[in-house]
Order: structure tokens, then C-alpha cells, then sequence
């Protein structure tokens, strides 16, 4: 405006626009543009790409990439709640403001335990298969736990009867596989007979060859 006004052409320039450029379509300017351009497309096309696994991921985990990201963030408030009660209990603050902090982190770990317990996908499958291994083996400890005190509230009660039923047992489990030869008292020399082969497990060594 200034060089137009002092060649006293009587113009006021209000707007210039470009209609369109282009680059250069030949020699290094233009190969260098593509190249940023073909870099530019590229990476716009990683970053959506790792959004949709992403959001399949969420989703196969809690059903919905929506429902992940709550989880996630209520998660994110549990812990810094937990942080901030570290810190109170470090400095040792009221018992008042202490209360209300673990009142505030125990609502909210309560709230992450439903979260996880009502949605779906394959966090809730690991959930439901981790609650049934923990009763399946608590149950098993407790029953053990119950049985050995029923042992040994028996022997406490009676130490003589508890073994003497615990050999019978023994005798009786064992007594099938073994042979056992009974001799009336007073026979000095008795004579018995048995078959070797039967008696030893020598069967296959006495087969006749073919």
C-alpha cells in the first residue's frame, strides 16, 4: 500500500488471496515435498490405526472401549486416593481427616470391585475363573484344616483306639495285594506250597519260547 500510494496511483489495496499453489513438479524441492507429504500421510494413518486396536483391545477386555476407559479412570481416583492417604498417615495428621480419607477410599474401591464385577469381556471371565480358583481352595484347605482336627480331637480323646483303627486301616488297604500264609501255633515245620511263577511274577520268564 505504501509503494502504491507513493507512485499516486489512487488505489487502497483491502485484500490479497492466493488461489492455489503448488509445488515444484520436477527436480529435489518437489521430491523433498513429497517425501514430508507421503511422512505427513503415514503417520496420520499409524495413529488411527493404533487407535482402532486400541479400542478393540478395550473392548475385549471390558466389553466396551467406553466401559474400559471408566474403569481406568476410576481406577486412576482409587490409587491417587490411596496416594493421598500415604501421605496423610506419613504426616500424621487429625484422626478426623484420616477417617475421611479411608471412608473416601474404601467407597471408591468399592465402586472399581462392581465396575469390574458387571462388565464384560475378558477381564470378567479372569475375574469369575479367579473367585472360583480362591473357593475352590479355600474350601479345600478348610476341609482339610477340619479334618485334621477331627484326627486329633480322636487321639486326644482315645491315643490307643485312634492307632490301633489306624493299623486296621492299614492292614486292610494293604492285606489284598499280598498273599499271606497263616500257621497254627505249635507247627514247627510246616510245609507249604505255592506257585512260584504266581507267587513271584515270573510268568512271562517261564513262557515257553516260540
Amino acid at each position: 500500500q505504501g509503494d502504491v500510494d507513493a507512485m499516486g496511483l489512487g488505489i487502497r489495496i483491502t485484500l490479497v488471496s492466493i488461489a492455489n499453489t503448488h509445488p515444484p513438479v520436477q527436480g529435489e524441492v518437489a521430491v523433498a515435498f513429497q517425501q514430508q507429504l507421503n511422512a505427513v500421510q503415514e503417520a496420520a494413518n499409524m495413529v488411527l490405526t493404533a487407535q482402532t486396536e486400541a479400542d478393540e483391545l478395550l473392548s475385549q477386555v471390558a466389553g466396551t472401549a467406553e466401559r474400559a476407559r471408566e474403569i481406568d479412570a476410576a481406577i486412576q481416583r482409587l490409587e491417587a486416593l490411596e496416594g493421598d492417604l500415604g501421605r496423610a498417615q506419613a504426616d500424621d495428621i487429625d484422626a478426623d481427616t484420616l477417617a475421611h480419607l479411608l471412608e473416601q477410599a474404601e467407597h471408591q474401591r468399592l465402586e472399581v470391585e462392581q465396575m469390574l464385577a458387571t462388565t464384560g469381556g475378558s477381564a470378567a471371565v479372569r475375574i469369575y475363573g479367579a473367585r472360583a480358583f480362591r473357593w475352590d481352595h479355600l474350601l479345600a484347605e478348610q476341609g482339610q484344616r477340619a479334618l485334621f482336627e477331627a484326627h486329633y480331637e480322636a487321639y486326644r480323646h482315645a491315643p490307643d483306639y485312634y492307632l490301633f483303627a489306624l493299623y486296621h486301616d492299614a492292614f486292610l488297604e494293604v492285606l489284598p495285594r499280598v498273599r499271606m500264609v497263616v500257621v497254627p501255633e505249635g507247627v514247627e515245620s510246616p510245609l507249604v506250597r505255592i506257585d512260584i511263577k504266581e507267587a513271584l511274577g515270573l510268568g512271562r520268564f517261564f513262557a515257553p519260547r516260540d
